[in-house]
C-alpha cells in the first residue's frame, strides 16, 4: 500500500544479452538511470570477442509487482544499445 503524499522510487532494470554465442549475459536493478546506463556500458564491453558483435542491452523502466515479491511490472523501454566494434564505443537508441 502507496501512503499518501509518498512516491515509490523509480526503479531501473537492465539486462545485456548475446543470443549467437555461448555468453549467459549480465542483469541488474538500481534506482538511477545513469548507473543502469554505465553498467549496461560495461558489460558490453567485458563480453568476450565471440559475443561483442551481436550483444545488446536494454533498460526498461519497472515497477514493484503486486504480488509484494521481487516480481516487477514493466512500464516502459528507456534505452537500447550495442557495441559498435569498429570504433568500440557503445551506441545507444
Amino acid at each position: 500500500m502507496i501512503a499518501l503524499g509518498r512516491r515509490e522510487p523509480t526503479i531501473y532494470a537492465w539486462d545485456v544479452e548475446a543470443p549467437d554465442a555461448d555468453w549467459t549475459g549480465w542483469s541488474g536493478v538500481t534506482d538511477n538511470r545513469y548507473r543502469a546506463r554505465r553498467r549496461v556500458a560495461e558489460a558490453l564491453r567485458a563480453a568476450g570477442p565471440d559475443a561483442r558483435a551481436g550483444a545488446y542491452g536494454v533498460i526498461r523502466q519497472v515497477e514493484l509487482g503486486f504480488g509484494g515479491g521481487l516480481d516487477y511490472r514493466d512500464v516502459g523501454v528507456v534505452g537500447r544499445a550495442r557495441l559498435d566494434c569498429d570504433i568500440d564505443a557503445v551506441v545507444w537508441t
